[in-house]
């Protein structure tokens, strides 16, 4: 059959094939809307589509529709893509379409479970492109479309050899009616010609070949339909025996079946095989075959039935091609996609085409327009075992060729040699190997930046057919593919290497950071403490030594010198413990707030005593997660400023107590003191922020810094109600302790 021949009879297929029925299961209305305009696009199909946002509603609605095609989003709101896929398959067995799986995670394990379970393709969202999403799905409602029409096929082959033998079993009981009719009526001869004359008609009329066959193998008598079959006249046809028509290699087929029928074995044969035309053009026929015997029991002749199979033949061939030819593309597609390497991705596309391509050579060529280079990246010609290096050349060469590709609306180009000057002389070895005729396919990457060109030499491009180019056109776009994830996936790399050598540096930034401030607290820990300690000295010398010599001036000077002091000491003291909130590691474990709070309210006794302060504490207070000395420090520097922030005369009254919200514990410390203006809430947390003179509250201002800086550390949260004379509410949350 020629390469029009089978293009004719796919035309015929697709005019039965043109409205098909897409299901998409998918609950994200965006992707549906892309794959429905992917798929609108393509003119061979007239698509139909189902919208689903949930399996349940696809398996509810699936035999309603009974689609030609599933594509199925792998995670849906309320089952994964695997779970649906075997519930279908166990619900609807024998009523089952193919299946794309849709997934934005390129999970192997996935897909190949997805393959084992009977999945058509598996594809991840990033890669699909409107060209490649249409012929995937053409490619499976085609496969499946051949599939079923073989199935169909051979029913109706079936059911026509069942007609077949059943038009044999009635001339078989219509012979011995008539031999059972000759031993009654032998002396009526009218009887026997009207006999005679339905045995003619009947023979003559019947929608297949049917023959009398001598012993020897002489054509006895034939009917029309044979002759027509056949090609020859009845008179020419008698003139021969069958062994004249028959193929020679299917001789020993049909002897072996004579000799089983004459020996008994069998009743009848049947088999296909070639009878060669007149025209000497070859057919392939249907044969069945029976033997009648004599009177006397003996052998007389062979009844032959024969129906011409050409048509189901070249159908059943060219189906078969396609199907190698799709299983061999989608295996091919497979190696390329799991390649990383172009180099290697180039060998897997070389080797695969030559495998079903005869050409002089096949070549892979990649553009870097940046550097105006082109890399011969794989060339391997017919018949050789090893791939020739790579080569680098400068782009100009190829720009005829560039510039053909760009003014052309096909998927390739055919052009030759002694077409593009600055190829040929930039390459002469090319003239000198003999090439020049040649196919050149576009590798295409994102938004159609042309990556490459694959090329294939050809000696006689008359052998090439329209099936083959449109194999190799489908490898040229899986290559290119593969280069684009391979460019992707080496610029991630390189991203991941600089973002990894930017943390290293940020990391030594932050540890000499870190080693500056542990060289500044030791200063202010030692360098700071010993001159003030020196005054604080000094002071108190004057005031116990030198009370007769000074003045009530003298004495006021001395006095403020030592609070000064005090008030320095404990400022720096702040501002250690303040640092070492930001360098201490942190180990958090259970603290007991009952404890902790006890604790806090132990070390400001004096003050607590000093203001006559009524504190009461709703128990029990909770466990928390935390660090105890942090929270120590957090809760003293709270409470301390309840005591401290009160108008003159007030009784301080304090009110502490704990609760759970979103699975932290909040611990509340109330006050009646003087309260927080709204504007200056946010500000009273950072370092040094005073909202009131030293002389009237005195204080350092990092009190409330180190509680957030504890929080922070600890990863609670904090914060304040409060409003000017109506007292503060401050809150602290830290994570609640998991009792599982």
């Amino acid at each position: 059959m020629t390469s029009e021949q089978l293009y004719n009879i796919q035309d015929v297929l697709n005019i039965t094939e043109k409205k098909r029925t897409v299901m998409l299961v998918e609950d994200s209305a965006v992707d549906r809307a892309v794959y429905q305009r992917y798929l609108k696009t393509d003119r061979k199909y007239n698509y139909t589509f189902i919208e689903t946002e949930t399996g349940s509603e696809a398996l509810e609605i699936y035999p309603q529709y009974q689609p030609d095609l599933i594509l199925l989003d792998y995670l849906l709101p309320d089952i994964n893509g695997l779970n649906w896929f075997n519930q279908w398959q166990n619900q609807y067995s024998g009523q089952l379409c193919p299946v794309i799986i849709l997934t934005g995670q390129g999970d192997e394990n996935i897909a190949v479970q997805f393959i084992k379970l009977g999945a058509a393709n598996y594809l991840l969202k990033s890669q699909i492109t409107p060209e490649r999403l249409r012929f995937l799905v053409r490619k499976e409602i085609a496969f499946t479309q051949l599939q079923q029409d073989k199935q169909n096929f051979t029913n109706t082959v079936q059911s026509q050899a069942q007609q077949l033998q059943t038009i044999n079993n009635l001339l078989e009981k219509q012979i011995a009616q008539c031999e059972i009719s000759n031993n009654l009526i032998r002396d009526s001869r009218e009887q026997l010609q009207k006999s005679e004359a339905k045995f003619y008609n009947t023979f003559e009329q019947a929608a297949v070949g049917m023959a009398h066959v001598a012993l020897d193998g002489k054509w006895l008598i034939v009917n029309q339909k044979l002759a027509e079959i056949v090609g020859y006249s009845k008179a020419e046809l008698l003139q021969k025996t069958f062994q004249d028509i028959t193929h020679p290699e299917d001789l020993d087929s049909d002897f072996k079946c004579i000799r089983q029928i004459l020996a008994g074995e069998i009743d009848t044969c049947s088999m296909d095989k070639r009878y060669i035309c007149k025209d000497r053009s070859l057919i392939w026929i249907h044969l069945t075959v029976s033997l009648v015997n004599n009177l006397d029991g003996e052998p007389e002749y062979f009844i032959a039935v024969i129906e011409n199979i050409s048509d189901r033949r070249k159908l059943e061939l060219a189906q078969q091609k396609t199907l190698q030819h799709l299983s061999n593309l989608h295996q091919i597609d497979k190696a390329i996609l799991s390649a990383q390497d172009p180099q290697a991705i180039g060998k897997i596309a070389v080797e695969s085409i030559q495998q079903f391509l005869d050409c002089q050579r096949t070549c892979i060529v990649t553009f870097d327009p940046e550097e105006n280079t082109a890399t011969i990246l794989i060339s391997k010609d017919q018949g050789q075992e090893t791939l020739c290096p790579e080569v680098e050349v400068s782009l100009d060469i190829w720009q005829d060729l560039i510039h053909k590709l760009q003014n052309k609306e096909k998927n390739y180009i055919i052009t030759s040699l002694s077409q593009l000057t600055r190829l040929s002389r930039g390459i002469s070895t090319l003239t000198t190997l003999g090439l020049s005729d040649f196919i050149c396919f576009p590798l295409k990457g994102q938004n159609d930046k042309l990556l490459g060109i694959l090329n294939l030499w050809v000696e006689d491009l008359a052998t090439i057919t329209r099936e083959e180019l449109t194999i190799v056109n489908e490898i040229s776009i899986q290559v290119a593919i593969a280069f684009q994830q391979a460019n992707w996936t080496r610029k991630i790399q390189n991203h991941a290497l600089d973002l990894e050598n930017k943390v290293l540096e940020r990391t030594a930034q932050l540890e000499e950071i870190n080693q500056e401030l542990k060289d500044f607290s030791y200063s202010v820990s030692h360098d700071l403490k010993a001159p003030l300690r020196a005054i604080q000295g000094f002071a108190i010398a004057l005031q116990e030594d030198y009370v007769d010599c000074l003045d009530e001036l003298g004495h006021e000077y001395t006095k403020r010198l030592a609070v000064s002091a005090q008030q320095m000491e404990k400022l720096i003291n702040d501002l250690l413990s303040y640092s070492r909130l930001s360098r201490t590691e942190i180990n958090r474990h259970s603290v007991s707030l009952i404890s902790v709070v006890a604790k806090a309210l132990e070390e400001l006794d004096s003050q607590i005593t000093s203001t006559q302060a009524q504190i009461t504490i709703d128990q029990p207070l909770l466990s928390t997660l935390g660090n105890r000395t942090i929270v120590l420090q957090i809760i003293s520097n709270l409470l301390s400023n309840a005591l401290k922030f009160m108008a003159d005369g007030v009784q301080p009254q304090i009110h502490i107590w704990s609760e759970t919200h979103n699975n932290f514990v909040r611990l509340w410390i109330e006050d009646n003191g003087i309260g927080i203006d709204r504007q200056h809430r946010s500000r009273i947390f950072n370092v040094f922020e005073r909202l009131h003179g030293n002389e009237a509250y005195p204080g350092t201002g990092i009190g409330l810094a180190i509680v957030k800086k504890g929080i922070e550390r600890l990863g609670g949260r904090f914060g304040v109600e409060s409003e000017l004379d109506r007292g503060s509410r401050f809150w602290i949350e830290l994570s609640q302790i998991n009792v599982s």
